[in-house]
């Protein structure tokens, strides 16, 4: 199948702005998926310290160096936050045991699990951010980030547990593929209404081509009355406009070439009609032989100007094709007229 200059720079054209959607898409996807997630650990880390305060306030010292919390006061905050941030919120001891706890993400928790001790360390260092199963604790990984729960003690601030917000990365990824199913659509009907503007555009560029070629071919067949419109100033307008010179040209040179070999003929007709009148004349004996001598002359001129005349027209032929060529030089035309 012929594959046209439309159809080349229309593929080429929609693979380009389709690779192009592809492209900005995915890296609109990475974009907002890096801010979305930052954002979801940096609400995880305010409700863990939200938290870890009101635990700090909630603390119930039972002798010196040893201290407990409210948990009825706490399990109904720990409640509140969890449902909130639609995240698991659950406190821990020094050990790592969870002692409150509340899943606002369905929490697929394995109780009996214990946070690991090297988590509890950077933990009760100062924050804790990672995405794991904290330790075997859940079964499918989380978006985990964990802060120290301090009170001020007589020796100064200790650690006397940790507060833990976990949120689901399958609701990231249920988010991730909402926003593929959006990029999608609508890179789908950008490309749809690019498409149909390339179209237009390839067509209406390719189309004086089209003309261009419909013309040549007029050409061929000898008719050189065929025009092509020129409807822009752009290098395709240009490019038309110069077909056309080009066309008033050809037609000027075929009416000289047919006025040429009409005056040809006409000049080579009035001889050979008087030679072969003369030669009809002397050979039926219309021509009296004591007058033959004269028109034989006659002939003898005839002939000698038709030889002029051909090698004319081979020397006109020769200048056309550059195998004789002129060399201009002065001369004296009054004195070519007088001798003439």
């Amino acid at each position: 199948m012929r594959k046209t200059l439309f159809k080349k720079y229309l593929g080429i054209t929609s693979s380009v702005i389709l690779v192009s959607f592809l492209i900005l898409s995915l890296v609109m996807l990475i974009f907002v998926s890096g801010y979305w997630k930052n954002e979801k650990r940096s609400l995880l880390h305010k409700n863990a310290e939200s938290v870890a305060g009101i635990a700090e306030t909630s603390v119930i010292t039972v002798k010196r160096k040893e201290y407990t919390l409210d948990a009825t006061r706490m399990q109904a905050f720990v409640m509140a936050f969890a449902q909130n941030i639609d995240s698991d919120i659950f406190i821990t001891n020094l050990g790592g045991k969870p002692l409150l706890a509340a899943y606002g993400s369905g929490g697929d928790v394995d109780g009996t699990k214990k946070v690991g001790p090297d988590v509890m360390r950077q933990t009760l260092g100062g924050r804790y951010s990672a995405e794991g199963t904290l330790g075997g604790i859940y079964k499918r990984p989380y978006y985990i980030v964990g802060v120290p729960i301090t009170v001020q003690a007589p020796d100064g601030p200790t650690a006397i547990g940790a507060v833990f917000a976990a949120y689901n990365t399958s609701s990231f990824n249920a988010f991730r593929w909402e926003m593929v199913k959006i990029f999608l659509l609508a890179a789908i009907a950008a490309f749809l209404v690019a498409f149909c503007i390339v179209w237009l555009f390839s067509y209406r560029m390719v189309q004086p081509l089209r003309n261009m070629a419909a013309a040549a071919r007029a050409f061929g067949e000898g008719n050189f009355s065929v025009r092509v419109a020129v409807s822009s100033q752009d290098e395709i307008g240009q490019l038309a406009a110069a077909f056309n010179n080009m066309a008033d040209s050809l037609a000027s040179g075929e009416n000289a070439r047919r006025n040429f070999i009409a005056n040809v003929s006409h000049e080579l007709k009035t001889p050979m009609t008087t030679i072969a009148g003369f030669i009809d004349g002397i050979l039926d004996g219309t021509i009296p032989p004591e007058r033959e001598k004269h028109y034989l002359t006659i002939v003898s001129q005839e002939v000698k100007r038709l030889s002029r005349l051909v090698h004319t027209m081979l020397n006109l032929s020769r200048i056309d094709s550059g195998e004789l060529r002129l060399h201009p030089a002065r001369f004296d035309l009054t004195n070519t007229i007088l001798v003439a």
